[in-house]
């Protein structure tokens, strides 16, 4: 049996968005946030490594949390190879055009606030 190879990334999201991501994974879309960056493609959003998630939060993706009212948690998502062959991978994104299903996914920290970087 061949070895699946997974690739570790994370994502950002408000904690109201658990249960929909529990029963249904991440789904692409050009959401608020993304529209106001100018991005015109559905797509899943996941950081590459930790530290390109805290320097995000510590910049533009911070001032967005403050914008939007709640508590923001986030994910490490693990994808085999078979789902990376879909995606782009930018300078500190994996920008994915399909849907991760619920099994890739696992909530990291519950409130974002607790990430350190």
């Amino acid at each position: 049996m061949t070895p699946v190879i997974e690739k570790e990334f994370f994502h950002i999201t408000p904690v109201r968005n658990l249960q929909s991501i529990r029963e249904r994974g991440l789904i692409p879309l050009i959401g608020r946030f993304a529209q106001e960056l100018g991005e015109t493609k559905p797509q899943v959003y996941l950081f590459a490594s930790k530290e390109d998630m805290a320097c995000a939060m510590s910049n533009w993706l911070g001032e967005c949390m403050e914008e939007e009212e709640g508590v923001w948690c986030i994910l490490r998502v693990r994808l085999p190879e078979s789902l990376l062959k879909a995606c782009n991978q930018e300078a500190f994104e994996l920008q994915c055009p399909v849907q991760i299903e619920p099994q890739y996914i696992e909530v990291l920290y519950n409130d974002a606030d607790e990430f350190k970087g």
